[in-house]
């Protein structure tokens, strides 16, 4: 599932390719559209116009076109291709054919993902109920939102409610460096930790947006490169576990983070 380091380099693609090319033509295939938004209303507001600039919060991807915005999720496998004809035409769900002759494409193989319009983000964002952008939310609110949330502190992370764009690969790799055992309860956790955890988040989520969310650019000293059951642990002589939480295929180091709260 794409994070918010994903979706921060997809803002990245969008903007060296397409930004500022008109639109000449716009296909979209309705399969992928949400909350009553039209093959019409989209093309409508894209074509003859060009996406002019972007905005992110946690997984969600907009980009101006004129007078509204348009709206990317992507699922588990979404991503966009830019070519002199789409790259996966099979899986090419969304389609903008730019007047330089070049295709900014939306592929989604599994159709998970899905493609939006609106006339105001904040109301967007307000309107399906996520929580703030966890690169933007302080310190401050991270702890008030935290401290009054049940359950288990992987969850918690994970709740896009509550804070918007970490997923389950970002939320391992979070309490791996901040050694905190993704079983520990959320009301156990004391306001320091709290705070270093919030600076954990930020730090990780930031180094890997400008790494281009490319795990083969990533520390070796982060869980993400040693995901798998057995594999060394890249900060002590222990081994990488692979456990459930809530459902979720959890990795984990049992020495590294050895205490459950």
């Amino acid at each position: 599932m794409p994070e918010l380091p994903d979706v921060h380099a997809f803002a990245d693609y969008l903007e060296s390719t397409a930004l500022h090319k008109p639109i000449a033509h716009t296909h979209v295939d309705e399969a992928v559209l949400k909350h009553g938004t039209t093959v019409q209303a989209v093309a409508g507001a894209a074509t003859g116009n060009a996406m002019e600039e972007t905005r992110t919060h946690g997984k969600f991807l907009f980009a101006r076109v004129e007078k509204k915005w348009l709206v990317f999720h992507f699922g588990m496998t979404g991503h966009f291709g830019y070519a002199r004809t789409p790259q996966d035409p099979e899986h090419t769900h969304a389609d903008f054919e730019l007047e330089n002759g070049f295709h900014f494409s939306y592929i989604a193989p599994r159709k998970l993902g899905f493609v939006d319009l609106t006339d105001d983000v904040d109301a967007y964002v307000n309107e399906k109920k996520l929580g703030e952008d966890a690169l933007r939310v302080s310190a401050d609110r991270f702890v008030e939102l935290m401290q009054n949330r049940r359950g288990g502190v992987k969850s918690a992370l994970m709740d896009q409610s509550l804070i918007a764009g970490v997923g389950n690969v970002y939320a391992d790799e979070i309490l791996f460096q901040a050694g905190i055992h993704p079983k520990s309860q959320v009301k156990s956790i004391d306001k320091d930790t709290l705070r270093t955890l919030h600076g954990v988040t930020q730090r990780v989520l930031k180094e890997a947006a400008d790494r281009q969310a490319d795990p083969s650019q990533f520390p070796t000293s982060w869980l993400i490169p040693h995901r798998q059951e057995g594999a060394a642990c890249p900060k002590c002589t222990g081994k990488v576990q692979r456990i459930e939480v809530n459902g979720r295929g959890t990795f984990v180091c049992h020495i590294c983070q050895n205490k459950i709260s």
